[in-house]
């Protein structure tokens, strides 16, 4: 029986591949895909002075934008919360102590992010130039912001945005939507929709910028710590696509990036793409609502653009035939099984 519907769910995934929507993936992400949530964990003992609780309030109140969910833990009521074993772990640091995790569909529990509780990082928690202008671009349009976090040595960091400067300004050109679809987009939506790859710069020091450049960082590893220039193609709400680093970063890849990020959607769950998104404040719901409210799909009559075919799209096609091939397996395992069953019956 179990094998009967893992055919059936095989079925089910490989036609759903068969199929995609005229909105390129970038973006599909900004009006469907709601950001992945970080854990806040606001770390005491006893109960929160009256100056604290006020601040808690005005911090739950503040962060109403922001993809992050604030709990409190009493270390006197909960010491055995994991939150407390990290407390712990940085050397017992002074109380009311903040904890930023992942959030945990990418199963990294080590802190992100951690900072004594106070109105200062509660405002470096929620905000920060890059991320605010990361937020601005991709409301306005912009098919993807390329952050680029230097290494701090600057013939590399320089090397590597002459490069991105040079392949993003090929692809804005030679990735081009019809007019038709973008007049029909601009006149349902008001958006001006053009293949537009900005990039901004964070040097990985900056204070201001510690909480983006901790959840950018922290999940690559040791390769976040090499002295290497990173970019990281941000799209949607805020989701990082992948992580360039070093050699990775060459024209080519961001080259698959950018065409992934344009081509059409095939209107697939969250989950199933590549990616993790930053913590991050901006009032994504009220745009989308907004350009949804009158938005229905393009005439039939207007196409979308074609494009070269990538290797992206070449390994896509090779795994949607592996997994055609998988699935006429198991079918035929599945008759052989059940004939045989029939067959021992009769015996």
């Amino acid at each position: 029986m179990r094998l009967q519907w893992f055919v059936t769910l095989t079925c089910i995934l490989v036609n759903s591949c068969a199929f995609a929507c005229d909105l390129p993936v970038f973006r599909y992400a900004l009006e469907y895909w709601s950001a992945d949530i970080y854990e806040v964990t606001i770390v005491h003992r006893g109960q929160l002075k009256a100056q604290e609780q006020n601040l808690l309030k005005k911090f739950k109140e503040a962060s109403k934008q922001s993809n992050i969910l604030i709990q409190t833990v009493d270390i006197a009521r909960q010491p055995r919360h994991e939150v407390v074993k990290i407390w712990k772990g940085h050397s017992k640091p002074k109380l009311p102590w903040i904890v930023v995790q992942y959030p945990r569909l990418l199963r990294i529990r080590e802190p992100v992010w951690t900072s004594y509780f106070s109105a200062d990082a509660i405002e470096l928690l929620l905000h920060s130039p890059t991320r605010s202008e990361i937020a601005k671009r991709l409301l306005n349009g912009d098919s993807a912001v390329w952050v680029l976090v230097e290494s701090g040595i600057k013939e590399r960091d320089e090397a590597a945005v002459q490069l991105l400067q040079r392949q993003l300004k090929r692809m804005e050109k030679s990735l081009e939507f019809p007019e038709d679809y973008r007049r029909y987009v601009f006149d349902i939506m008001g958006i001006d929709l053009r293949v537009t790859f900005p990039i901004v710069r964070v040097n990985r020091k900056s204070p201001k910028e510690q909480v983006l450049v901790q959840t950018l960082l922290r999940i690559l590893g040791s390769d976040g710590q090499a002295k290497q220039p990173i970019a990281f193609p941000i799209f949607g709400r805020g989701r990082s696509l992948c992580a360039l680093v070093g050699k990775e970063l060459n024209e080519e890849n961001v080259k698959e990036v950018c065409a992934f990020l344009t081509a059409n959607c095939s209107c697939e769950v969250k989950a199933a793409n590549p990616g993790w998104d930053i913590l991050i404040s901006a009032d994504w719901n009220d745009i989308a609502s907004e350009q949804m409210a009158e938005f229905t799909p393009p005439p039939v009559s207007v196409p979308m653009p074609a494009r070269s075919e990538s290797r992206v799209s070449k390994i896509a096609k090779r795994t949607l035939l592996l997994v055609v091939l998988l699935q006429v397996v198991i079918v035929a395992v599945t008759a052989c099984v059940v004939a045989w069953r029939r067959r021992k019956r009769r015996l």
